[in-house]
């Protein structure tokens, strides 16, 4: 898989999306708002230190859109950064750096598979290493 992005004409957001090499659309829909591939993003170096330099918006994790705002609650009491997009089908969250998409894959207890060398082991709570 390899990671392709799109950029909205209107608020200059990128978005990262995943397809196999070669197979990625000309343009996505993100909450009705048609973004065209963005090639000079895809080149972009990201910051590893700090938020990087366009979001990722999950393709593994997603909830239909009727339980975003008991999704929001649980969010918030449990002091999880979340930010979510929406194509009207599926709601999914949206990751600006490692850290929160480490605490957003604890608190949903899912492994990434794609985090990297450098990037924490997957803690359960309540479990120490």
């Amino acid at each position: 898989m390899h990671v392709y992005c799109f950029k909205d004409p209107e608020t200059g957001t990128v978005y990262d999306a995943m397809y196999p090499r070669g197979e990625a659309p000309a343009s996505i829909v993100v909450e009705g708002q048609r973004c065209p591939r963005d090639m000079p993003s895809e080149w972009q170096s990201q910051n590893i230190a700090g938020d990087w330099a366009h979001p990722i918006v999950s393709q593994a994790l997603g909830w239909h859109p009727s339980q975003v705002a008991e999704l929001r609650a649980a969010a918030a009491r449990d002091k999880v950064p979340l930010e979510c997009v929406s194509d009207g089908r599926v709601v999914r969250p949206v990751f600006r750096n490692r850290s929160q998409r480490r605490q957003v894959c604890e608190w949903r207890n899912v492994i990434d598979q794609d985090a990297g060398f450098s990037d924490a082991m997957p803690r359960q709570r309540g479990q120490h290493f």
